[in-house]
């Protein structure tokens, strides 16, 4: 690709940029199909830990799979020896980002 078709992507307006940013480097690292890692494929906030881990069980209806959350926790570093799930909203940690 050429530095002027670069340009002209990051300029198209449209959702957010750090999004953006995280799924051109997965793309780069890992094609565009993307990973089979949800600790890469799951959002940064607290809404898309919860949405990735809900499941709907029959006759019950949705329940949250506590074991998916914590299969995400560290994946953004760790606080007071507590590892982080999200970047924005409640954490794993026990502190609001």
């Amino acid at each position: 690709m050429t530095l002027a078709f670069n340009i002209i992507v990051w300029l198209i307006p449209g959702g957010d940029i750090l999004a953006r940013i995280e799924k051109r480097a997965r793309n780069m690292l890992y094609g565009p199909e993307g990973s089979t890692d949800p600790r890469l494929d799951v959002g940064g906030d607290f809404n898309s830990v919860v949405a990735h881990s809900t499941r709907n069980e029959p006759g019950v209806g949705p329940v949250v799979d506590l074991g998916a959350m914590d299969a995400l926790e560290g994946r953004f570093g760790s606080n007071g020896g507590r590892g982080c799930d999200v970047r924005s909203g409640p954490c794993s940690c026990g502190a609001w980002h």
